[in-house]
Formats: C-alpha cells, sequence, structure tokens
C-alpha cells in the first residue's frame, strides 16, 4: 500500500465577499482549495437521486482498498460508486457532490483530479455549474437537474471502456487532472460533482468506483492567470505561467512546498507594464525537494493586495519502472531503485486472482530487469504490482 504522507490536507478558503442581500449577509467564497481529508467536515452537500437513492450510499471518504489518493492520507479523497442505487437494484445513478456558495461575478477557474481502476464497468462523470446561489437544488429524480442547468464537463459521456491501448474511457491507471473555466454571470452560485451512470447499480453493465482529490476553484482577478504549469527538465522545476488584462501588478512571488502546506518564497517574477494583452512568465527552481514539490504563485498588487495561484504538484525522485516487451513472450519489468530496497512483482487477473509472484529480495540501488513469464497465461487483461518496502504500484499488461 503507498503510504505517501501522513500529513493532512487542509480546506482553504480565501478572498471571502459579502453581500447584504434582503438584511442577510452571504458569504461568497472566491478561492476555494480542497483535499477531502475528513470527508465528513468538509461543508460540501450530498445529495442521492439515483434508483432507490434514499438507501443507497452517498459520497464517502475515499477507500484505500480501492486506490490511494492523489496527495496526503490514504484515504484522503472523496469517492462515489455503484452502491449508489440501492436495495441490489439496476437503473440510473445520480449521486452529487456539491461544492461551498462561490463567488461566480467574474467567472473563474476549476482544477481537480480523479480515477477509478480497471475493470469491466463503464463510469462517468459530470460537472455542473448552478448560478441560483445558495441553492442545492438538483430535482427529485435520477434525470433532473434542478438549478445545475449549466455543465461544464463530461467524462466519459458514451460509457465507454478503455481500449487495448488504454486510450477512452475513464481514467484507470492513475490520477488525471482535468482544468475547467467556468464563464461570468450571475452573483454566486455552487459547482456540482454528478456521478452520473445508466444501466448501473449491483446487477448492471456499468458503474465501478471513482475517486475525486486536490479541488480548487479560484474566482477571475485584476490578474487573470492562466496555464500556470510545471515540468522537471535537467534536474531543474520550470514554472510557466501566462497572463491576461493585467492591472496594478506588481508581480508574482513563486512558493514551493514539500507538504502542500507550509510554504515558502524562493524567488520573484517582476510584471510588464500594464497590458491588456497575453503576457507570458516563466521561473525556474534548481533547488529541488526529494519527493513531491509543490509550487504556487502569490500575484502582488502595486498597493499590497495579493491573491494565490493553483498548486501544481512535480514529484523529483529517481524511482521509477516501467513495463517492456511482448505479453505473450520476453517480458519484463524495468526497474530504477534510489535506494537500497525490497522488491517484489505480483501478477493478478481482474478479478483479483494471483497468477504469479516474483520475489527479488533486496536489491542495491541501481537498474535492474525481472522477467514476467507470461507465456502460458490465457489472453486477458491483467495488473502488474510492484511491491517496493511497504509501497505498491500497479500498471495494466494486456495480453
Amino acid at each position: 500500500m503507498v503510504k505517501k504522507s501522513t500529513l493532512l490536507k487542509l480546506q482553504v478558503l480565501f478572498f471571502t465577499t459579502l453581500l447584504i442581500v434582503n438584511n442577510k449577509t452571504i458569504a461568497q467564497v472566491t478561492t476555494l482549495t480542497e483535499g477531502f481529508d475528513d470527508f465528513s467536515a468538509t461543508g460540501w452537500i450530498t445529495v442521492n437521486r439515483s434508483t432507490n437513492g434514499s438507501t443507497g450510499q452517498k459520497w464517502i471518504q475515499g477507500d484505500p482498498r480501492k486506490f490511494n489518493a492523489y496527495s496526503g492520507g490514504d484515504s484522503s479523497y472523496a469517492a462515489a460508486d455503484y452502491h449508489s442505487i440501492g436495495r441490489s437494484a439496476e437503473g440510473t445513478i445520480s449521486n452529487w457532490l456539491i461544492s461551498p456558495e462561490l463567488n461566480l461575478t467574474n467567472g473563474g477557474a476549476v482544477i481537480f483530479y480523479t480515477r477509478t481502476f480497471p475493470s469491466d464497468y463503464a463510469d462517468r462523470l459530470q460537472v455542473r455549474l448552478s448560478r441560483d446561489g445558495a441553492s442545492t437544488n438538483v430535482g427529485l429524480s435520477p434525470s433532473s437537474v434542478g438549478s445545475f442547468k449549466e455543465v461544464l464537463l463530461t467524462i466519459n459521456p458514451t460509457l465507454d471502456l478503455p481500449d487495448e491501448n488504454d486510450e477512452g474511457g475513464y481514467p484507470d491507471s492513475g490520477w488525471t487532472q482535468y482544468t475547467i473555466s467556468v464563464p461570468p454571470g450571475g452573483s454566486s452560485g455552487r459547482i456540482a460533482f454528478r456521478y452520473f451512470v445508466t444501466d448501473a447499480g449491483s446487477t448492471g453493465t456499468n458503474s465501478n468506483y471513482i475517486g475525486i482529490d486536490e479541488f480548487s476553484f479560484e474566482s477571475v482577478l485584476p490578474v487573470t492567470l492562466f496555464n500556470f504549469r510545471g515540468e522537471i527538465k535537467n534536474n531543474q522545476a520550470l514554472l510557466t505561467w501566462s497572463t491576461a488584462n493585467e492591472i496594478n501588478n506588481k508581480g508574482f512571488e513563486v512558493e514551493q512546498s514539500h507538504d502542500n502546506k507550509t510554504f515558502s518564497s524562493i524567488g520573484f517574477v517582476a510584471a510588464v507594464k500594464t497590458s491588456t494583452g497575453v503576457n507570458n512568465y516563466s521561473f525556474t527552481n534548481s533547488k529541488l525537494l526529494s519527493g513531491a514539490n509543490y509550487y504556487r504563485l502569490k500575484q502582488v498588487d502595486n498597493d499590497g493586495g495579493s491573491r494565490y495561484s493553483s498548486v501544481v504538484k512535480l514529484d523529483f525522485s529517481k524511482f521509477a519502472w516501467a513495463i517492456f516487451g511482448n505479453p505473450s513472450n520476453n517480458t519484463f519489468i524495468q526497474l530504477q531503485t534510489e535506494k537500497q530496497s525490497n522488491v517484489a512483482v505480483q501478477i493478478v487477473t481482474l478479478n483479483g486472482q494471483l497468477i504469479q509472484t516474483i520475489r527479488k529480495g533486496d536489491l542495491s540501488q541501481g537498474t535492474y530487469n525481472i522477467p514476467l513469464n507470461l507465456s502460458n497465461a490465457p489472453h486477458s487483461i491483467y495488473i502488474v504490482k510492484l511491491l517496493v518496502d511497504k509501497d505498491s504500484y500497479t500498471k495494466k499488461l494486456i495480453k
């Protein structure tokens, strides 16, 4: 089991706008970051309108027996599965996970990670938007959407399974990041994740298990920041980003963290002159931390005001592994270890049947080829598990 961190991810609410409506003060969040460490304490709202949804399961804390969180503790993500339909029935899943109220005046950007694991059952996820303030109305039936009329994104709209090249379908080999632009309009509303699968349930032909992690929403502010990205090149972190409509912008303080909690400034990039065009920026960090490196930008105004970007995660590690060869003959794992490690390999079917175990024992730091004997195994999809000390890594292998 991968144990990425024992540190908790924190829910962060920044830059709250207060409006007075009918003598009531309403808080509208302009920046929201959620890691789902403790799902019951996030302030998100769950509504299950699936077939027999009143007896079905709502969104829950992640289950590390399925897969581990993108970051933080193993279970620190939100999850939903085929149990959304109650009483062992077959029907339509419409299971909602609804954010706190957000400021939508200037639009914004949503970033999140999601995944499932390999199976014979397809999954689908919609990201929907309501501009009706604090409303959580999703209607009363599996087909209704209530106030959440705008579809911002649909993942796997036609309920496909990945093909032999692991393309299409719902991402099932690791966490995948999605970025969505939220058009401006209205004063406030909510974002909703809708786990929406037809022919679903314990006896249905679709629906498996999905997770969501590292959600962030950033309202568009006087400096429009977009395309904040990072990559590791020549053992250095290269950060790039773009802006538009810069007004009163002094520049960008670049911050780094090892745990996505405590950040330190590592440099400053001055702004170009006030501009209504697109400006491109970059920053190189040569002092990478071992393991996870988290980066964010602190955009600073000339008058001292500031706001933060979303977070970019880069993993700097000498550990790497890949599968090479023909699955019918001469297949092997190439493994690069960063330290002395106890190594074993397991090959299992999609049903969880263990068909092969290879124990390599303690291996010193270096590169190794580990042969896999699948010549007598039937044509199918297999899961290759690499066990390194207390960590577990998986890849899908199609024969």
